[in-house]
């Protein structure tokens, strides 16, 4: 039979091949493209390496001007609408445009000639061209496709998660003469507007005495094997659509057109830039900070000062003449210092920037952005030289009411200053912001209806900063607002209330919720995050609940009442307690009366740091099978069987969920890293079930197990326990041999899980799950454990029992139950085929009886009557799904014979094979295998 299935297979893969590659392809048949021409297979976008954590202050992609949609003077948006479309020079040198088409647009959900999603439109005849030695020939039938955030070459798994967000990749099928072009062409940053390469040329075909590129990989598998974006930009958009290639990129791609490959230039001494000459390195090129000279950073800050004002704070940073040392500080308008805060340079940080640190172990990341004009500190961005003109008039103005007893005249504005109503005697007006002056003029321009303003100024009177307010003596005629503020404003004037001044501190910290939690030390397991502090302001400020957090105690709750508010200072008191609170240099955060920071609304609780949470404890299994213990810091961990045998383990580092930390195993040929986690406020310990070669990428894919409890007693270290510890134990059910026995020991052998497995689903079989726990030892081989009898409702115990220290034999009184590395034969076949019937559509029928071990077959159907019996003789010892069936009438009036019968393992009872003749011997007939086709169970 084997011989003729060959036979079979290979009529069949000829036919195959003679219909081309598309024979019965489910991709083909069920995935719509939107190219007409026959496609071919996916490329191989396997990531060569994962992708490597970066810190978050070296992190391109997030610290950079390049990292605003709208650098580049346009919005990223644009790359929605605008289509795509490349024609070709003589030289092979491309012509890019982007540009918007009211009658077309990217249609969604298709796939191009690579099977890779995609979306897509039509070009038009003529629209895009290729130069060759006879002129411009048009590409016709062009399908344009764009890939939003997906690499069509490379799998998503090599990149850092959101790396490819910003990207749009680009590529084009259609005909150029009689050439085909099928091409990957480049990606776009839709935030930064460089444009990269992203595909090598992998394979070419001769047309017409042009090389035409035929296939493509990721240039992550090539060269460098960098990243795309970290090449050096061969090009930029500009706000028209209309692209720009550097010169680098046009003579190295004019030289070889179909062998390019992106560089690294190390001679650009700078980061590309908007410019028809502005070809330099990428933003995004990873750079080891430990090579780079403190001084090329440093030496672009001394001396300098750059400020900003925001609402109504000004914050300066100052650089002594080293940049060793660098000075902020904060002044409000009207309440004057802040505070102040002392950094040291510790290390540099990125190209341009550096991490500077505080006396309390604060760090910040300061980067010199636009040539230093600029620094950016994650914050806010500051202006060197900043020439501070004042806050903008409606921060000044916002919530205040002033009022003119002696004219019946006030002024209330609204809470953001955008809005005040006027009134004067019965009659109110309710005036709109327009314009303001130089904020130093104090002056801006209010409308009642859009068409004419009203100017108005702030004055400083009796000793109080803006304390006066004054209008023009007249609107109308006032056409535009800066006519408006002209001359000296002086009429209509009104006094602050200072009652009414909105307390910087009630409008800052009302409604929130500060908190602490000292994160500064995620690698020491000093313990120092195990407590936090909570600060919760009614909606009103008028009250205070603070809440001290002891890790796996109880919180403790007090609630302060506001005593009195003095500019950005309050008093709160509770039962003779008292607390000061302050605002100070950041916005976020509050702070003691001695100016030490105290919370910050912005931070939310993760939790203590794992090495914090188990550091100097023990960890025990359920079972007392197994243990973790941890040095007093957390960093070493020994896990030890109850055999006695240990692994030792080095702390790596904390996840970005702080309640899980990787550990390498010591002493092994190739790192070995597994993840833990801590659960129910660090009572119970998982380990990871596997280990990988990165601990990044255990954190991020780890399954755990291995479950200790907390301080649970202690290791059970015996021999039996330690022979079946994780073993599993089959053997065919020896009355249902369709019934897998399956006995599975726990990781430390205290517990046993017992199911029958059903050959035909391969799953556990409902109701076959017996758990056997309460361990004893007997012996050395022997354990007796427990188990609920559900059908006398008591508890019983049974003795396992095996056959040596390496055991491969389970045994129960009842005799042996499970074999170790069992080599299942499976069922028997008189098993699975009993009952049963099966036919031929010619009608040649078996009839199985209950037993599976007599088969009655109808030749010409059981209509016609019976032709034979047959008999079962004996099973294939290797495969018990092939057997030896006796015919009496085998070889007519020759004698008896044997014919081998067998059920494919694959199509499971649906379909009996039956040799295609009787042999002398049982043996004979099992070992032939010749099988004709099979008969189909009804």
């Amino acid at each position: 039979m084997k011989k003729t299935h060959l036979l079979f297979l290979l009529i069949i893969s000829i036919f195959m091949m003679s219909c081309g590659g598309h024979f019965f392809n489910p991709r083909y048949y069920y995935n719509k493209s939107a190219s007409d021409s026959e496609q071919g297979e996916i490329p191989d976008t396997t990531p060569e390496t994962p992708p490597e954590e970066v810190p978050e202050n070296e992190d391109p992609f997030k610290n950079g001007d390049w990292n605003d949609p709208t650098y580049g003077g346009y919005d990223a948006s644009k790359f929605k609408t605008w289509l795509f479309k490349a024609s070709f020079q003589k030289d092979k040198l491309p012509i890019y445009t982007f540009f918007e088409d009211d009658t077309r647009y990217w249609i969604s959900g298709v796939m191009d000639w690579n099977n890779i999603p995609a979306n897509y439109y039509d070009g038009k005849d003529g629209e895009n061209y290729a130069g060759s030695i006879i002129g411009n020939v048009s590409i016709t039938g062009l399908k344009v496709y764009q890939y939003v955030a997906n690499n069509p070459l490379y799998s998503k798994e090599g990149y850092l998660e959101g790396r490819l967000d910003r990207f749009n990749f680009y590529s084009i099928n259609g005909k150029a003469s009689v050439a085909t072009l099928r091409q990957y062409l480049i990606a776009v940053d839709t935030y930064s507007k460089f444009i990269f390469a992203f595909g090598a040329i992998t394979g070419t075909q001769n047309v017409a005495g042009d090389e035409v590129p035929i296939s493509f990989e990721a240039i992550e598998k090539h060269g460098d094997k960098r990243p795309f974006f970290e090449y050096d930009p061969i090009g930029y958009v500009k706000e028209d659509g209309s692209v720009v290639l550097y010169e680098h990129y046009r003579k190295e791609f004019v030289a070889a057109p179909t062998e390019y490959m992106p560089k690294i230039h190390t001679e650009f001494e700078k980061m590309a830039e908007h410019k028809e000459n502005g070809q330099g390195s990428s933003p995004y090129l990873k750079v080891d900070v430990s090579t780079i000279d403190p001084s090329t950073v440093l030496n672009n800050f001394k001396d300098k000062q750059y400020g900003i004002r925001d609402k109504l704070v000004l914050y300066t940073y100052t650089f002594d003449s080293t940049a060793n040392t660098v000075t902020l500080t904060a002044e409000h308008f009207y309440d004057g210092d802040m505070g102040t805060e002392t950094y040291t340079f510790s290390k540099v940080a990125g190209l341009t920037s550096a991490e500077y640190t505080n006396s309390s172990g604060k760090a910040i990341i300061i980067n010199g952005i636009e040539d230093y004009n600029k620094l950016k500190d994650g914050s806010r961005e500051y202006i060197l030289n900043y020439n501070d003109p004042g806050p903008d008039f409606i921060y000044r103005v916002a919530g205040k009411i002033f009022v003119n007893n002696d004219e019946n005249r006030t002024y209330e504005f609204s809470a953001d200053g955008m809005s005040f109503k006027y009134t004067e005697g019965s009659k109110t007006i309710t005036y709109y912001f327009s314009k303001q002056s130089d904020p130093s003029e104090s002056k801006a321009a209010y409308s009642q209806t859009g068409s004419v303003f009203w100017g108005i100024k702030l004055s400083d009177y009796n000793g109080i900063k803006d304390g006066q307010i004054s209008g023009a003596i007249t609107e109308v005629g006032m056409i535009n607002p800066d006519m408006a503020m002209t001359g000296t404003l002086a009429s209509y004037v009104a006094y602050i209330d200072q009652s009414s001044i909105p307390s910087e501190f009630v409008e800052t910290v009302k409604g929130k919720t500060y908190f602490y939690r000292n994160y500064q030390e995620p690698n020491s397991g000093n313990g120092n995050s195990l407590n936090a502090y909570k600060y919760v302001f009614n909606n009103d400020a008028t009250e205070l609940t603070y809440t001290e957090m002891v890790y796996k105690q109880e919180d403790v709750s007090t609630t302060y009442k506001l005593d009195n508010v003095n500019g950005l200072q309050a008093t709160y008191t509770s039962n003779g307690k008292t607390l000061v609170i302050k605002l100070g240099i950041n916005p976020n955060m509050i702070y003691n009366g001695e100016g030490s920071a105290l919370a910050d609304c912005t931070a939310t609780d993760k939790g203590p740091f794992f090495l914090d949470i188990v550091r100097g404890s023990e960890y025990i299994a359920e079972d007392k099978s197994y243990s973790y213990k941890f040095s007093d810091d957390g960093k070493l961990l020994t896990f030890t069987y109850s055999s006695g045998e240990s692994i030792n383990y080095d702390y790596t580092q904390t996840g970005t969920e702080y309640f899980k930390a990787a550990y390498k195993q010591q002493d092994t040929w190739f790192p070995r890293y597994w993840a833990l986690r801590v659960t129910s406020l660090g009572g119970v310990l998982e380990m990871s079930t596997g280990s990988l070669a990165f601990p990044t990428d255990i954190l991020r894919d780890a399954s755990y197990g291995w479950k200790a409890v907390l301080g649970s007693g202690s290791l059970v270290k015996d021999p039996f326990l330690n022979a079946v510890a994780g073993r599993v134990f089959e053997v065919r059910n020896g009355t249902d041999s369709t019934k897998l026995e399956r006995y599975t020991f726990s990781s430390g052998g205290a517990s046993i899980v017992y199911e029958q497995i059903d050959w035909y689903t391969d799953q556990p079989i409902e109701g076959s799950r017996v758990e056997y726990y309460g361990y004893e030892k007997s012996s050395d081989t022997k354990g007796i454990y427990k188990y609920n009898d559900s059908l006398n409702n008591t508890i019983t115990k049974i003795e396992f029992s095996v056959d040596s220290m390496s055991p491969t034999k389970l045994f129960k009184s009842s005799g042996q139950v499970g074999e170790y590395n069992y080599q299942d034969p499976g069922p028997y076949i008189y098993d699975v085929i009993k009952g049963k019937t099966y036919k031929r559509s010619s009608g040649a029928t078996y009839v199985v009886d209950n037993t599976g071990k007599s088969i009655q077959y109808y030749e010409n159907g059981i209509d016609k009557g019976l032709t034979t019996t047959y008999t079962f003789n004996k099973v294939n010892n290797v495969n018990h799904l092939e057997a030896a069936y006796y015919d009496p009438k085998a070889w007519g009036f020759l004698g008896a014979g044997y014919w081998a019968v067998e059920i494919m393992e694959e199509y499971k009872d649906k379909n009996l094979y039956v040799s295609t003749g009787a042999l002398k011997t049982p043996d004979h007939a099992i070992n032939s295998g010749d099988y004709g086709d099979p008969y189909i169970k009804e």
